[in-house]
């Protein structure tokens, strides 16, 4: 007898929660729902392209990973704390923001800053 009640309390409860159910989906539309997902995706995929960008060495004043290796040797080697001067380009100055430009002008005067 107590195992029918539980059954039929938890029948009672399912069609309650599909009552509610209907109430919130008669307030959702599915275009705004579509809406906001591709808004998602597309900030998704600017930022992908932005950590892509960044995560690029572009800039020809640090030189090659090995050049960097190589120094980074060089300072670990280094004995009494001396470290051995090696050539290296002059670093760029990083461009001021102003309010009218937007991020491409922006981000190409920097490209075309660093490529000496």
């Amino acid at each position: 007898m107590e195992t029918w009640y539980v059954i039929y309390t938890v029948i009672q409860i399912m069609i309650e929660n599909e009552q509610v159910m209907k109430k919130q989906f008669e307030n959702l539309d599915i275009d705004k729902v579509e809406d906001i997902m591709d808004d998602i995706q597309d900030t998704s995929e600017l930022l992908n392209e932005f950590g892509d960008a960044l995560a690029r060495n572009n800039n020809p004043a640090l030189g090659t990973t090995e050049e960097l290796m190589g120094e980074l040797e060089d300072i670990m080697n280094a004995e009494d704390g001396a470290i051995k001067a090696s050539p290296t380009k002059a670093t760029p100055a990083i461009p001021v923001v102003n309010e009218d430009e937007d991020l491409e002008d922006l981000m190409s005067s920097y490209a075309q800053a660093v490529q000496i």
